[in-house]
């Protein structure tokens, strides 16, 4: 059941958020621009703008645009031990039985924490960058009085996040380091 939870919390940060925040602020740009929609019943248009909201969500999820930003990528413990020559080639395996015998669970526990921030993070700043740009041509002398500014007040906030989550003392790129320097000292001992 614990895992059930943990899996939750985190695809609801990546997934459903994202994809229940584009659906809802795309909703007045299709009504602005007049696009023939289906007057259906309450209960139809609720299921149906659940199924958008998880799809969407999905497609963001599986672009996973977070392990592609180079600052994240590049401080990856992997990709550390990746740039140390001396350890050799079949060197990841050895790191991830390191990590699962010897990192304790409170420490892997925060950095799944901080890194479902820093996803969560990461996709809003996108769906926001998104929607602010549909924003500025849907809405182009009339930007200030539509979501459009919530948008990209959101885009602002969450690339803030982003960022401080990352470099944040004893964050993200601090526990990645904390990681890989132990994997480097076990192999010294």
């Amino acid at each position: 059941m614990g895992n059930l939870n943990k899996f939750s919390l985190r695809e609801l940060l990546q997934i459903v958020i994202p994809g229940v925040y584009f659906i809802s602020l795309i909703k007045p740009i299709v009504s602005k621009i007049g696009m023939p929609i289906q007057n259906y019943s309450e209960n139809v248009n609720l299921v149906l703008s659940f199924l958008l909201s998880l799809i969407v969500g999905m497609i963001i999820y599986a672009i996973d645009i977070p392990k592609k930003i180079w600052f994240f990528n590049n401080n990856l413990p992997t990709k550390l031990i990746e740039r140390n020559k001396d350890l050799g080639k079949n060197i990841h395996n050895k790191y991830f039985d390191f990590y699962d015998n010897n990192i304790s669970d409170k420490q892997k526990g925060i950095t799944e924490k901080y890194t479902s921030i820093f996803h969560f993070s990461v996709n809003i700043s996108v769906v926001s960058f998104v929607l602010s740009i549909i924003y500025v041509f849907a809405y182009c002398g009339d930007f200030s009085h539509s979501y459009g500014v919530i948008t990209l007040i959101i885009l602002i906030l969450s690339i803030v996040l982003s960022q401080r989550i990352f470099f944040g003392k004893r964050k993200i790129k601090y526990m990645f380091t904390r990681q890989y320097e132990k994997f480097i000292n076990s192999l010294n001992k």
